[in-house]
């Protein structure tokens, strides 16, 4: 999306989420492989990760709406 330039057509607040959301995953993956959670699980690690859930069930609902080539599934 972002080589084609469809990233910047994308409305603002789902445009900022998805960046959010990248980072987030970013930080979890790092301190997960430089094993810096602690205590184990972490006390950022269950709340961060649900708010990734959240992130991702709400993109995979938007996104489809502001980009021509992702599809809904039928439910």
């Amino acid at each position: 999306m972002r080589s084609t330039g469809e990233l910047l057509s994308l409305p603002e607040p789902v445009r900022q989420r998805l960046r959010y959301t990248y980072e987030m995953i970013n930080t979890h993956n790092y301190e997960i492989e430089q094993d810096t959670i602690d205590p184990p699980g972490g006390v950022h690690f269950w709340p961060r990760n649900d708010e990734i859930l959240d992130n991702l069930n709400f993109l995979e609902k938007e996104l489809p709406k502001a980009v021509k080539c992702l599809k809904q599934a039928k439910s």
